[in-house]
This record gives C-alpha cells, structure tokens and sequence, in this order.
C-alpha cells in the first residue's frame, strides 16, 4: 500500500497530499482529469485564468489561515450551536441509488440528528446528514469563516442587486446556495450531475474526503446518476453496456481540513468519506461562463414554480418570492453582465470550454430529438433537443437544447 505523504505549512488546514494512496490508483483506467491544487493567492495569476473563470476543476489551498471554524467544528458544537438547522439524515447513507437510499431521507432537528448519528458509530450503517443553511444562520457562524474569498461567497453581487435581506434569504433557502454534510467513514454521495446551474465548492472542516470528478461531455459512456460507483468501479459489468467508459475522463483526488474542491456546471461527482466524523461546508458560484445558464434557470423557476416544499415538509426549500422575480432577478443579470461582459460567455460558447448540456436537459440519448426533425410541439413534449452546436437547436426554436461533444 502506498501511504500518502503529506506536506504541511504551519495549521493542518494548509496540508496537502503529495501522493495518493492505493485506493485512488486502483481507479486509474479511467482518462485522467486533471484536479490541480492552485493557492488562492496566485488564482489571479494568467496561467490559472481557465479556473477562476468556472471552466475546469480544481482544488483551491492556502484560503484558512486564522479561521475560528477548526478549533470549534464538531457534531457535537453543532448540535448545541444549531439545534434550529433541519437535516436530512440518510441513515444507509448515499453512496448508491439503491432501494430508498438517497431517495427518503428523515428529517430531524440538528441537536436530534446528531444525537442519532452518534448512537449507531458502531453499527455498519454509514448515515449522512445534509444540512441547507439559511441566511440567519450562515450570520450567525461567519466570524468564524472571516476572512472568506469574495470570489466563493457571491455576497459582492448580492449585495448589489438583493438589498432587500427578505429576498435575499428567500434565495438562499430556494437554491440552497450554502449547505453542510456531515458523515461517516464510508458514508458520501453518489455520483450525479447537480440539478442547477451553478458551479460548486466544497470546502472541508474536519476529515478528509475522496472525491471523482467526470467530465459532462462524457456522460454517455457511463451509466446514470447512482448506476455505478467510481471509486470501485466493475468494469467486466459495467463494459457490457458502456463498452467505452475507459475512455471517461475523471479526477479523483483527497481533500483535506481547509481545503475547497471546486467543480463548473454540470460536471459529475461522487464522494468517499474517509474518517468519522467527515464535515464539509459547500456553497455556489456564479461565474463569466455560467451566468447566462443560471439566468435561464431561476427564470424558468419563476416562470413554471414547483408545489412550494417548505409547506410540505420540515425545512424544505421555498419558491422564489414574487420581488425576486421580477425586480431583484433582471438587476442581477445586469450586475453579472457588468462584472463579465454581456455575451461574454454565453450558450455559444465553443471549443474545449463550451457549455454543456442543461441540467433540466438529461434525457436518455434515444429520446432526444434532432433539431433539423423536431417542432416546437414535439421538442416542449421531449423536454430537450440536440444538435452539433446550441446555434442550430435555438435556430428551430427549441426551448432546451443539448450540444453533444463530437
């Protein structure tokens, strides 16, 4: 076994792995995707433009220096801290779609969650906690994340275009823009595309987590969310099916306390939790390339509003408020434009950085509709169409477009 050697610069939250253990080389059929570990103080520099701009993954260091959040983080700090946070508590944990896994998870307050997670360390089941923070809340933690990257809290263009705090909370609760998992040894997620447009951090607390990364453009050469694990991948089974899956290129790579693995649009993730107990915070990213994207998509939500969960069950998340739609909504997109340039980066995009496909958008290959042969009728009832670029899916008017990689 290869053990992985770690280099450290003063706190343990400026560790980085060296080289990866035997578990991650294990998985190293796949076309290798790259996942550097970039310093958020050279992320300015021109070499690393690529990744600031939400084009490729990465995986950001040298952010924590004097944070307050490691010397209190526990379940047990926040259970007597947030006994008001609603989780999700996967008692089987997420790793797979299997039976109710990752389809029914109970709901219970922090204190409760915690207590419950506790109780069954030692049983085999690998439970995981999902933890949707609200505005009020994140206030009441932020001093122990300052001082936190203007370029992964979005509060500068909040701030501009969400002066109302009401609005602003009603979109933190609608797009659960910061979350907190908090799990066993051998608890994570399941490999999946995020239903939203945003890019995504994952900053780690406590433990250390594998992650694999996948590339969007290749998602026909695996199955779907939660069909197959990445990290212990079957390919005599798998290569029946997918006889390509070789050639999908994923990332795998160790995170440690401190650490933020980031991910554009659309890419495909899984996760390993490798101690007890394994925190991590997450939250979202609005960026030049995906901008238009999210645009498109909160628009749509106000446009088409789902039953309102947070009537239905226990901390779930709310509909856009009315204000937000039609006022704060068009000054965000103005502030985004500003910031990025109109048209900067838009559904055109070409190239190895062009947009991929969208995430309301992920119907099987044999159901998607040829833009050249689909109406507005027959491409509404499809959900999506597909054609070499987005140019010739808008060109016939279809609502949801899929560019497939050639």
């Amino acid at each position: 076994m290869v053990v992985p050697m770690v280099v450290c610069v003063g706190r343990l939250l400026l560790c980085s792995f060296v080289a990866f253990s035997s578990a991650i080389a294990s998985v190293s059929a796949f076309k290798d995707l790259p996942l550097p570990r970039i310093p958020l103080y050279k992320l300015d520099h021109p070499e690393y433009r690529v990744y600031k701009d939400g084009r490729l993954p990465y995986i950001l260091t040298h952010i924590a220096h004097n944070w307050g959040v490691f010397d209190v983080m526990s379940p047990q700090w926040l259970a007597s801290k947030f006994s008001d946070g609603v989780t999700d508590i996967y008692t089987n944990g997420m790793r797979r779609l299997d039976g109710d896994e990752g389809h029914a998870p109970n709901l219970d307050y922090m204190d409760e969650a915690v207590v419950l997670q506790h109780a069954i360390n030692n049983t085999r089941q690998q439970t995981y906690l999902q933890w949707r923070i609200r505005l009020p809340q994140w206030e009441r933690m932020a001093d122990l994340f300052d001082p936190f990257p203007p370029y992964l809290s979005g509060k500068w263009w909040q701030d501009k275009c969400m002066q109302n705090k009401t609005t602003k909370a009603n979109f933190w609760s609608a797009v659960a823009w910061r979350m907190m998992v908090i799990g066993k040894e051998q608890a994570g997620m399941f490999v999946h595309p995020d239903s939203f447009y945003t890019s995504v951090w994952q900053m780690q607390l406590q433990g250390t987590k594998r992650w694999a990364v996948c590339h969007p453009d290749d998602e026909n050469l695996f199955p779907g969310a939660g069909a197959w694990d990445p990290f212990q991948p079957n390919y005599d089974s798998l290569e029946r099916d997918f006889p390509n899956i070789r050639n999908a290129r994923c990332g795998f790579a160790d995170v440690s306390p401190g650490e933020v693995l980031l991910y554009p649009s659309n890419y495909w993730h899984a996760t390993l939790n490798l101690d007890y107990p394994c925190i991590g915070i997450a939250g979202r990213t609005v960026t030049a390339l995906n901008y238009n994207g999210v645009f498109e998509h909160l628009r749509r939500e106000c446009e088409n509003p789902r039953a309102d969960a947070s009537e239905n069950y226990l901390g779930g998340s709310e509909n856009l408020y009315s204000d937000m739609c039609n006022t704060v909504l068009p000054r965000c997109l103005a502030v985004w434009e500003s910031a990025y340039g109109a048209g900067r980066m838009t559904h055109t995009s070409q190239g190895q950085f062009k947009e991929h496909a969208d995430p309301l958008c992920r119907a099987p290959p044999a159901d998607r509709l040829d833009c050249a042969e689909a109406s507005q009728h027959a491409c509404e009832a499809a959900g999506c169409c597909w054609g070499p670029t987005s140019d010739v899916c808008r060109g016939t008017g279809c609502p949801i477009c899929f560019a497939p990689s050639l």
